[in-house]
C-alpha cells in the first residue's frame, strides 16, 4: 500500500477500501458459518487464529452458541461451551438463552448439552 498523503484525505480513503477488500471475511463471519456447518475443526482453527467466540453477535444479539443450537450443531455447541461457558446464559432480543432455542427447535441432543452446560 502506498503511503497516504495527508494532504489529499481522498487517497487515503481509497487506500484504506482497497486495503479492506484484499482482507477476506472476517473471522467471525467464518465462524458463523462453521458453527452452521457443525464444522468443528474450521472452529478450532478460526479459535487459534485469535478468534474471540464469546465477543460476537449479530442485530439480533444472537451468539455463536445461539446460531449452534438453532442449527442443532451439537460439535460445534461443545466446542463453543469449551471456550466461552458463559455464551450459555446470554439473552437474544427476544429474552432467549440458547437452551430455550434448541428446545424451539426440537434439537434435543443440543438442549440436553446446554442444559447440563
Amino acid at each position: 500500500m502506498a503511503a497516504c498523503d495527508r494532504e489529499d484525505p481522498v487517497e487515503c480513503e481509497e487506500d484504506e477500501e482497497e486495503e479492506e477488500e484484499d482482507e477476506g471475511p472476517p473471522l467471525h463471519e467464518l465462524a458463523l458459518q462453521g458453527v452452521l456447518d457443525d464444522n468443528l475443526h474450521g472452529l478450532a482453527v478460526l479459535s487459534g487464529s485469535g478468534l474471540d467466540v464469546a465477543a460476537w453477535t449479530d442485530a439480533l444479539q444472537m451468539n455463536l452458541l445461539h446460531w449452534a443450537a438453532c442449527n442443532g450443531s451439537a460439535k460445534a455447541a461443545r466446542f463453543l461451551l469449551s471456550k466461552a461457558p458463559a455464551l450459555v446464559a446470554d439473552k437474544n432480543s427476544w429474552g432467549e438463552q440458547p437452551v430455550d432455542i434448541a428446545k424451539r427447535k426440537g434439537h434435543d441432543e443440543v438442549a440436553a448439552l446446554l442444559s447440563q452446560a
